[in-house]
């Protein structure tokens, strides 16, 4: 296999369209992680394999996607409606993104003499995976619902006088 190493945060467009373009003709692509947010899964420069997404996607799946210019390495969570919320496993930030914005799904990630330190796509993993996915939507709707009702309870106290 002919590698092409490519740092994942890149801003420019045609480097979008390159890896779009490498993953169609040669079935995979060897990126290089910069960020942490995948800790501990995938760590920061860590060499992760992507190919091109072309079957079904798995709550547990690891995606390249890009957003506001930067590509961005996280794992898919479900889909609400279009759209697929991702996170990173580290990060707070859930991000609802399109299947236009998908470039690829990781499958195994390398250490550095080459050697296959993580496969994503095993039954273990993904059955770990999806229960990790479940844990977090739940922490996330729990949260939703928190502040919900803290508003609602905000809201009826602003009509109540109370005489002392």
């Amino acid at each position: 296999m002919k590698a092409i190493l490519v740092k994942v945060n890149r801003r420019s467009p045609i480097i979008h369209a390159f890896i779009k373009t490498a993953l169609d003709r040669k079935g995979e692509m060897l990126v290089r992680v910069i960020s942490k947010s995948m800790t501990p899964t995938v760590q920061k420069d860590d060499v992760v394999v992507v190919v091109p997404v072309k079957h079904i996607l798995v709550p547990g799946n690891i995606l390249l996607f890009k957003e506001e210019g930067n590509l961005f390495l996280h794992r898919y969570i479900i889909s609400i409606g279009r759209n697929l919320l991702l996170k990173g496993d580290s990060s707070n930030r859930l991000n609802a993104v399109s299947r236009k914005q998908i470039i690829g799904k990781a499958m195994r990630s390398l250490d550095k003499s080459g050697r296959v330190k993580t496969e994503f796509n095993t039954f273990p993993y993904i059955i770990s995976s999806f229960v990790n996915s479940i844990i977090v939507l739940r922490k996330y709707f729990f949260a939703k619902i928190s502040v919900k009702i803290q508003n609602q309870i905000l809201k009826a106290n602003k009509h109540i006088i109370v005489c002392l």
